[in-house]
């Protein structure tokens, strides 16, 4: 309830000021659901190659109505119900590693009162639906390691899948997760079963990208690829500079304070479990892809 109202409260104030289409990718994203059934050649190909589906998907029924077509309500609303759902895997996780309601809280808040959060889960992108599903794959690997069982894995299997259905770093989760599942309870099939699932969202756009574009790596070398768009751009070949300028990122779009909060966080949580080096695998991604 408290996640609903929150949400609720920044969608109304971004569109009552017409920030939900402010930012010009949001605009794009929506557009990409309202043209696979409304355009001058509607059909599946209009996904196109760069951005993954997911996300479009969702806001394709939504993006019928016109009204919320034409507002932006059509793409806002995956994201809002997204933000309330990985709030939830957010605070489910942070009690089980911690078994305390006062850590729960504070991570579930730092989360859903983030301006950047509650921003973006007020317009059509695709972030909030990737934390969502990281905070799904997350707990599912808690769960599994402190209960074992099949259900934790599927949680995670379903969670990691839709992440790679939305973007690139989902892909890069699949191995680690899987070690991770693997090395737990010394079982082989959890780690096999999820793999198979979470490599569905992969194959799906490897397979699109060749039936439609006749390469597979389509989104990764054509010409509405980011290698191709971005050209030249700094931290390329330059591992130090990479870094700076992920670090910088991060400073101006949080502020110091809460990366230091996040740092102590994760020392914290060390004590209890390893697993809470999984969530460093982003910053990882991040500098990688930039290298």
């Amino acid at each position: 309830m408290l996640l609903t109202a929150f949400s609720a409260a920044a969608l109304w104030f971004c569109l009552e000021r017409g920030y939900v289409l402010y930012y010009g990718d949001a605009q794009a994203h929506l557009s990409i659901a309202r043209r696979l059934m409304d355009s001058r050649t509607p059909g599946y190909e209009q996904i196109g190659t760069v951005w993954l589906p997911l996300p479009h998907w969702l806001a394709l029924p939504f993006a019928a109505y016109d009204p919320w077509w034409r507002s932006g309500l059509a793409g806002a609303i995956p994201s809002a119900v997204a933000y309330v759902i990985g709030g939830m895997f957010w605070f489910a996780a942070a009690c089980r590693m911690f078994a305390a309601p006062a850590a729960a809280w504070t991570a579930l808040l730092v989360f859903a009162l983030n301006p950047n959060i509650l921003y973006l889960q007020s317009i059509p992108m695709n972030e909030v639906i990737q934390a969502a599903g990281l905070a799904g794959l997350f707990w599912g690997l808690i769960a599994y390691s402190q209960d074992g069982g099949w259900r934790p894995v599927m949680v995670a299997a379903l969670a990691s899948l839709a992440t790679t259905l939305t973007r690139y770093e989902g892909w890069f989760y699949i191995p680690f997760a899987a070690l991770v599942i693997l090395i737990a309870k010394r079982r082989w099939w959890p780690a096999i079963v999820f793999g198979a699932i979470a490599s569905l969202g992969p194959l799906h756009t490897l397979a699109f990208n060749q039936i439609y574009y006749s390469d597979a790596l389509e989104f990764y070398r054509g010409p509405y690829s980011p290698r191709v768009q971005n050209g030249v751009y700094p931290g390329l070949g330059d591992l130090a500079t990479a870094v700076e300028f992920y670090f910088a990122a991060i400073r101006l779009n949080t502020g110091w304070p809460l990366v230091v909060l996040g740092g102590i966080g994760m020392l914290a949580a060390l004590r209890r479990s390893r697993s809470i080096l999984f969530l460093a695998l982003p910053v990882a991604f991040y500098v990688w892809s930039m290298y």
